[in-house]
């Protein structure tokens, strides 16, 4: 596989771009649990060399809401599923598994300006995911976290 080329800095999205396109902004802590939300295997028949099956799956993460920094259905102390969009979607995994080829995808991912230390409790901007296919999943967008210490910063994004 080729390797994931990460976006150049000046077109990552910033603080600002997350705080102001999130339906949810919350305080979140993991739950550590996990778990398979969609998989797919591609037949050995189709493979390039027929030589073997290619299995894409996708999961999603729970958390726990600690605080509601902005949003108008998830609550306190309730439990979310969370799911991020993988660097390599299915349908880049079927090209490759079919012709062998894989390009390196750019990813959009969010760089913090306060970085999450150990498993403290952290911001997470999300959006509801179209069509979830289980109840209480919401979309991780550009991978876009914040260490506790930003809450500041977005509050005074929101007020703007």
């Amino acid at each position: 596989m080729s390797q994931v080329m990460p976006m150049p800095d000046d077109m990552l999205p910033t603080m600002e771009d997350v705080t102001n396109s999130a339906e949810h902004i919350l305080v979140v802590k993991s739950t550590k649990k996990s778990q398979k939300y969609h998989e797919v295997t591609f037949p050995k028949e189709t493979h390039y060399q027929k030589a073997e099956e290619t299995v894409y799956t996708e999961n999603i993460n729970e958390y726990e809401v600690l605080k509601v920094i902005k949003s108008k259905k998830i609550e306190v102390n309730k439990k979310i599923w969370v799911w991020t969009s993988p660097s390599y979607g299915e349908e880049i995994m079927k090209i490759h598994h079919e012709d062998g080829l894989l390009e390196s995808p750019f990813v959009m991912m969010y760089k913090p300006q306060f970085p999450i230390i150990n498993d403290e409790e952290f911001i997470i901007f999300l959006k509801d995911l179209p069509r979830p296919k289980i109840s209480n999943v919401y979309y991780n967008f550009d991978y876009a976290q914040e260490g506790i210490k930003a809450t500041p910063q977005v509050l005074k994004i929101l007020k703007e």
